[in-house]
Formats: C-alpha cells, structure tokens, sequence
C-alpha cells in the first residue's frame, strides 16, 4: 500500500493538489483462498482561496476522484462469500464546491 500527493498553492490564491494511491490484494477468507485485487487511485482538486475581509473567507473548487475509473471494493466482508462486498463507483466521480466563512 502506497500513497504519494503534490500539493501547490500560489499567493493570489489558487491552489491544485493530485494524489495516488496504491493498494495490494489482500484474503477476504481467514484461509486465504480468496483475495481482492489490487488496485491504483488518481484523484485531483484545484481551487481558489481568498479573503474578502478581515471577517469574510472564500474557497471554491473542483475535482474528480477516480479518475482512471478504477473498479475497487469500498467495503469486504471477510470470511462470508467470496464476492461479499460492496465495489465502489467504477467511473470517475466530479465533485465541486463553494465555502463562505464569516470569521467573529
């Protein structure tokens, strides 16, 4: 299992980050005759960030996670059936947002 990121953020405020993550088969058996797959994750956010006024913060952004649209279980249940769990999304997800923070 690995997991390795770069994060850069520049003064006037936009900001990106990516990471990945690698994660080796594992037993989904206590006698080791069933094992998951490995698998890799890519996943990436790029955003602005900026104060507005000495009470009002701003950050908007977006990403994707799963970008190479990895199918992975998100939750085995071990020592049941051999396909006992539940996958994750197998297509990449979007995901975006806007936060306003009102400092006192």
């Amino acid at each position: 299992m690995g997991n390795i990121g770069i994060d850069v953020t520049t003064n006037p405020g936009l900001y990106a980050n990516v990471t990945y993550s690698y994660k080796d088969g594992f037993p989904i058996t206590s006698d080791g005759l069933f094992n998951s797959s490995s698998y890799s994750l890519l996943n990436a956010k790029i955003g602005f960030q900026r104060s507005l006024s000495n009470h009002f913060d701003i950050d908007l952004y977006a990403g994707s996670n799963n970008i190479t649209g990895t199918q992975y279980p998100i939750m085995v249940f071990v020592n049941q059936l051999p396909d006992a769990y539940l996958p994750a999304p197998y297509k990449i997800n979007y995901f975006g947002g806007l936060n306003l923070k009102y400092i006192f």
